[in-house]
């Protein structure tokens, strides 16, 4: 059996030597060396290149995120982010996910120190993941998606790939991911949205840009009833996709869109934060109570499940943090998509995107027999597959889509629907 190969960096030596216990006790891993620091964590990435790097924050030397851009640039390999559960460590974790870590697991302790049966079965479940075959890295490196040409792009991972042992996990996916690049297909247009904001009148009365083109790519999800709102499932690799997705959001939506990804509610408000940087859409943490309103980008918190609730023909939420029969996640986008059953049936367009596991997938084949819209992101984009395809399993996707098209989607779906964009004031 191979084993995945796993380097730890890390400058606290109690926490080095705990992951390396857990690691080693795995029949399915190994660890084949640590480091004490970013430099020394960028330097045996390249001699050793592991399957996975499980790379702290702050460090002597060279930080974690200086050290995921030089990983990212010139020995891609999947990292994952050993991060303090402290609020103040949020804006430095999102940081290392933008420059190209994969995903990141809290430490169950403070500083130096680590709860190893607090944290085991996530960082397990997460190494596993990520590098069980679901796992793009490429879908995660800003150094790639910055490339224009497929051509260049081809030969940016002909490149790459020299630089990787050849029958490596990595070798392997920059072989796949090459093996997909159709040079002679021209790159998206991106330049202009779906939908302009610079309207005029009270009403946008006229189809969404590209309309005529563009409708047929979208055939599949023709909306069978109108919608009321949009909710968004995901968990790892959910933070870029998000911002992939809802930097295409115009700010004069005529829906409230719901977001759960699975995150420590102590790094819930730097998200939203970093979030509403990224859309025109305002973008808040969710309230127990409070009245969803069109054009907003709700968050869900950490550690509560949150539930959409009818009343008086306005949408509502109700949070709470009591345990749900059969359902890990707090937030989860089962118990979200199940509230929305409820309240409305299928008058909802949903969107699974990249996360481990196969949260949402019950409650969206709920969703679709309703009649709802249901999209999931499509593996090649994905971080890890596993949320999009328990969906797609189910048949319960009218659309799969990949990341950089699922914005747009929403925006001419919910055209289509009937719903007019307004005016902000």
């Amino acid at each position: 059996m191979t084993k995945t190969r796993v380097l730890i960096v890390d400058d606290s030596a109690t926490i080095r030597s705990a992951l390396r216990i857990m690691i080693r006790k795995q029949p399915d891993m190994e660890v084949v060396g640590t480091a004490g620091d970013g430099a020394e964590g960028v330097r045996l990435t390249g001699e050793l290149k592991p399957d996975i790097v499980l790379m702290d924050i702050e460090m002597p030397v060279m930080t974690g995120i200086q050290a995921v851009r030089e990983i990212m640039s010139h020995h891609p390999a999947p990292v994952l982010i050993f991060s303090s559960i402290a609020e103040e460590a949020a804006p430095a974790t999102f940081e290392a996910l933008e420059a190209g870590a994969v995903d990141f697991v809290t430490k169950g302790g403070g500083g130096s120190s680590i709860d190893i049966g607090e944290i085991r079965e996530t960082l397990l479940a997460k190494i596993r993941a990520i590098t069980g075959g679901d796992t793009d890295i490429l879908a995660r490196n800003p150094a790639t998606t910055l490339v224009r040409n497929r051509e260049s792009f081809k030969n940016h991972l002909l490149s790459l790939k020299s630089t990787v042992e050849p029958d490596s996990l990595t070798a392997k996916r920059l072989a796949k991911q090459i093996n997909t690049i159709d040079t002679d297909k021209p790159p998206p247009d991106r330049t202009t949205r779906l939908l302009p904001t610079d309207v005029s009148g009270q009403f946008y009365q006229q189809p969404p840009v590209g309309y005529e083109e563009r409708k047929n790519a979208f055939i599949g999800g023709v909306p069978r009833k109108p919608y009321h709102l949009v909710a968004i499932g995901c968990s790892t690799g959910g933070p870029q996709a998000l911002h992939t997705v809802l930097s295409r959001i115009p700010g004069n939506f005529p829906l409230p869109i719901v977001v759960v990804q699975h995150m420590p509610q102590t790094f819930v408000p730097t998200f939203a934060s970093r979030l509403g940087k990224n859309t025109e859409c305002k973008v808040e943490v969710a309230t127990h109570g409070e009245v969803l309103k069109a054009g907003t980008i709700y968050i869900a918190p950490g550690g509560m499940h949150l539930r959409v609730r009818a009343r008086a023909e306005r949408l509502s939420f109700d949070l709470n943090e009591q345990d749900v029969d059969d359902i890990v996640h707090k937030p989860s986008v089962d118990v979200l998509f199940e509230s929305i059953h409820k309240a409305m049936g299928g008058e909802t367009l949903a969107a699974v995107l990249t996360g481990m596991g196969r949260d949402g997938a019950a409650q969206a084949k709920r969703l679709h027999n309703d009649g709802a819209t249901v999209i999931a992101q499509t593996k090649d984009t994905c971080v890890v597959y596993g949320m999009p395809r328990a969906v797609i399993t189910e048949q319960s996707a009218d659309l799969a889509l990949p990341v950089e098209e699922i914005g747009d989607a929403i925006v001419y779906l919910t055209w289509e629907a009937g719903h007019r964009f307004v005016r902000n004031p």
